[in-house]
């Protein structure tokens, strides 16, 4: 029996001394308002720390309080020292609620439970006053409160004008599209009714015969380029014979060429001398032949006396 005595007593002192270390109240800023409106609740834990470690564990605020009272914002839990210079071991604790209720009548806040190293510590209570509010049937409706202006940003801007954006610039890409078709179609048109003179189509000698002396002016083979020389050279002839007779030239062999223009009828001087050129180009450029400068000058003539006698006159 007299344990279980002692036993109560240390709790009884336990809690007592918890309640002397922390002190929980709350408190309403207005404790009338009408419905809808809100009233802030301030909650606030004095406590020491001068007396050992506490452990103080605030009540689900949502749970806590009764349903018919709304809480719309909670704000952090704030840890403050209340006066340094009167008492620099007592500590607060804050948070405010914004509440509000649409039930009309005294709405009470019942005493909200904190544990304190697992003792139990009530707070004192708060009674809130609702009343519906006063309606003037002999004046027009009005809301409750007055109209807020809210700054638009560029998203909402967008979201409202995004349509009409839109339909504006396809419009614009049309219209521009539109004005060039129209544009070329103009120049279309003008350029069908212009007659654009056709060049005159210059004879395959003429051609020939200019390269040949470009190429005699170049001077290659006195430079010691006799493969350059003779590949131009050959080039030149090959040029002719596809302009002149047709013949695909720049494609074919050296025997190739000589077959087709037997089916031409040329004469066996003419050919011999065509021949020569073929073939010592052949040589300088596939069997690396060094020919000599008379032999250097003479392709060079037979080429062109060929082009000369083989010229397409208006006679012929």
């Amino acid at each position: 029996m007299r344990l279980i005595v002692g036993i109560l007593i240390l709790l009884t002192s336990f809690s007592t001394a918890a309640q002397q270390l922390v002190v929980p109240t709350i408190s309403l800023d207005t404790t009338l308002i009408k419905t809808g409106e809100r009233s802030t609740l301030s909650i606030e834990v004095e406590y020491r720390v001068d007396e050992g470690d506490l452990n103080i564990q605030w009540p689900a605020l949502k749970d806590t309080l009764p349903s018919h009272i709304e809480i719309l914002e909670v704000s952090k839990i704030d840890t403050q020292l209340v006066d340094a210079k009167i008492d620099p071991y007592l500590f607060v604790q804050r948070c405010e609620l914004q509440i509000t209720s649409f039930d009309t009548g005294y709405l009470p806040v019942h005493p909200l439970l904190f544990l304190v190293n697992g003792d139990s510590v009530m707070s004192n209570a708060v009674l809130l006053l609702v009343k519906e509010p006063q309606i003037d049937e002999s004046q027009d409706f009005m809301d409750i409160k007055p109209v807020e202006e809210v700054e638009l940003s560029f998203m909402d801007w967008l979201r409202t004008n995004g349509m009409l954006l839109g339909l504006s610039l396809l419009a614009l890409v049309f219209i521009v599209f539109l004005v060039r078709f129209l544009s070329k179609r103009q120049k279309l048109d003008k350029a069908e009714g212009t007659v654009v003179p056709v060049p005159e189509k210059i004879p395959a000698h003429i051609i020939a015969l200019t390269q040949i002396e470009a190429l005699n002016k170049d001077g290659l083979w006195q430079q010691g380029k006799v493969k350059v020389y003779h590949s131009r050279l050959n080039q030149i002839l090959r040029e002719y014979l596809e302009n002149r007779y047709g013949i695909m030239a720049m494609e074919e062999t050296t025997n190739q060429i000589l077959r087709s223009l037997d089916r031409i009828g040329l004469e066996s001087t003419q050919k011999s001398k065509l021949r020569s050129c073929l073939v010592l180009s052949d040589l300088v450029k596939f069997a690396k032949e060094k020919p000599l400068a008379q032999e250097n000058e003479t392709a060079m003539f037979n080429v062109r006396e060929f082009v000369q006698l083989t010229a397409e006159t208006e006679e012929k």
